[in-house]
């Protein structure tokens, strides 16, 4: 499995976590912007799309100022919207779920809640790479289809991803609830940009300037 996904070989492991440390005051500055930002439900897909862009920019070990943050949250303002009112409706529909699981004896409201939950998961690989594609100026139709797509061309990579972030989330929040509060967001978003800052120069090696598909391709922003 490890031999199929490159983005686990050693060696690229050891650059990405060499590039996280030596970036760690943006991952811990951008990761409590976004948690302020995230309060106000109406701006947190905005802020969310913010640091997943900004994040490429720090993966692709590339000069950024802390005002990048900002400028990005201004570009993506209308295509982060719609995002907000996915993570508002999601969140409705985990807690409703939630609440159906309480109800003992009662069968058919669990397949419903376990069935919702499933949704909601295929929702969330989905949606996963939306921030990342996000670009100024471009449709949000446009936006959606890459995310999707890519979603589902690496799926197993992308589970693999969330699992890594749940047993980091869990270290964290062992030792210090406030870590995991400034070091999540911009870790989740930092390595779902290394994976595809991966995926972009081995492809860009293999066609040698030709044009790739879509479902495989998460072109930079700015």
């Amino acid at each position: 499995m490890f031999q199929a996904r490159g983005w686990l070989h050693w060696s690229y492991v050891k650059a990405s976590l060499s590039c996280y440390y030596w970036n760690l005051h943006y991952v811990i500055l951008y990761s409590l912007l976004t948690v302020v930002l995230l309060l106000p439900v109406v701006t947190a897909g905005p802020a969310i799309c913010a640091l997943c862009v900004s994040m490429r920019k720090v993966a692709d070990d590339r000069s950024v100022k802390p005002s990048e943050y900002f400028r990005q949250l201004t570009a993506l303002w209308k295509l982060g919207l719609p995002l907000s009112g996915a993570m508002a409706a999601g969140a409705g529909g985990v807690g409703c779920s939630l609440f159906l699981l309480t109800l003992e004896g009662e069968t058919v409201y669990r397949t419903i809640a376990w069935t919702a939950l499933f949704l909601i998961g295929m929702f969330v690989l989905f949606l996963f790479y939306y921030p990342f594609a996000v670009r100024s100026g471009q449709s949000f139709y446009t936006t959606l289809v890459q995310s999707a797509q890519y979603g589902v061309y690496y799926a197993v990579d992308t589970i693999l991803i969330i699992c890594m972030i749940v047993i980091y989330y869990k270290i964290l929040a062992y030792f210090s609830g406030f870590a995991a509060l400034a070091l999540i967001p911009g870790t989740v978003a930092f390595m779902g940009a290394r994976f595809i800052h991966y995926h972009n120069k081995r492809i860009e090696d293999e066609q040698n300037g030709r044009n790739v598909s879509i479902k495989s391709d998460l072109r930079d922003n700015q």
